[in-house]
């Protein structure tokens, strides 16, 4: 009887991990396409609590220029057209629009102004919008290197309706594909990451490559290289120069510089196989 209890006992603690386990995995899975799917689709998100009656601004991320190491971005302000004249009292508004980078990599301050009247109406339209034109948001990039690198936004926007400071409500837009957006209240900074995705295939393509690399050198060290064919070293040369398809395959940028994943994967098993041919090859003279 004491048996059969632990034998029930221990089918139903592995049956209740499997479970656990299952369960774990769907969820790992989902938020796995759900970045995925986020990471490809315009994106929006608020930055603070939405208020009604107060204008709304958003500042969208539209194109990432890797070169300049900065996002090109563009701020639309939108209000309710009534509501605005009346707390304003006034039959036109000047909007004073002012955007700064908290990071001072761009010292200089942006300064954008609109100007509405009340006459201004458009049939089937009860809010006014404004956009700015294109402009350069400079980027921090996060200490983790690629594949976990991100991308870093830290910026002020400060509103004047009428030369009176406005508070509004605050959006942020991304529309750069292969990232997924995650606002940091408490820092004031906008993060733009890869996708879980995109990491996932980065690993598990990357711990192939590293794989094969190992069995080539073993295959080297235990083999004697007078008897590899001319065939065979055509292959290995192959493979070096294959070594930078894959680079480009797994999308490492060459403005980043390298990363330590770039030197275990591709340059260390280079310089090893390299050597080693060169080492045989003076040896056997």
């Amino acid at each position: 009887m004491l048996n059969k209890i632990k034998y029930l006992i221990k089918t139903s603690g592995l049956l209740i991990l499997i479970i656990i386990s299952f369960v774990m995995f769907i969820i790992f899975l989902t938020g796995v396409l759900n970045d995925d799917v986020y990471g490809r689709l315009i994106e929006t998100k608020k930055f603070n609590k939405t208020i009604n009656k107060r204008p709304t601004i958003t500042l969208i991320l539209k194109k990432h220029l890797i070169e300049e190491g900065s996002i090109e971005g563009e701020i639309v302000v939108e209000y309710g057209k009534s509501s605005m004249f009346e707390s304003c009292k006034s039959d036109k508004i000047k909007i004073d629009l002012i955007y700064k980078d908290d990071y001072d990599f761009e010292p200089y301050i942006l300064k954008f102004n609109f100007i509405d009247d009340k006459s201004n109406y458009n049939f089937g339209y009860t809010n006014s919008t404004f956009k700015t034109e294109p402009f350069k948001i400079p980027t921090a990039v996060s200490i983790k290197g690629f594949p976990f690198d991100k991308l870093m936004i830290k910026n002020s926007i400060y509103l004047e309706i009428n030369k009176k400071p406005a508070k509004f409500n605050l959006k942020i837009q991304k529309r750069i594909a292969g990232r997924t957006i995650n606002i940091n209240n408490k820092k004031n900074i906008i993060e733009l990451k890869r996708t879980k995705s995109e990491k996932i295939i980065i690993l598990l393509s990357s711990f192939i490559f590293l794989i094969l690399n190992f069995l080539i050198i073993k295959k080297l060290i235990l083999v004697d290289l007078t008897k590899i064919s001319l065939e065979s070293f055509i292959g290995i040369i192959g493979y070096l120069i294959s070594m930078i398809g894959f680079r480009e395959f797994i999308g490492i940028s060459r403005t980043n510089g390298v990363s330590a994943l770039e030197f275990f994967v591709f340059f260390a098993p280079m310089i090893g196989i390299t050597s080693f041919l060169i080492k045989e090859y003076f040896k056997k003279q």
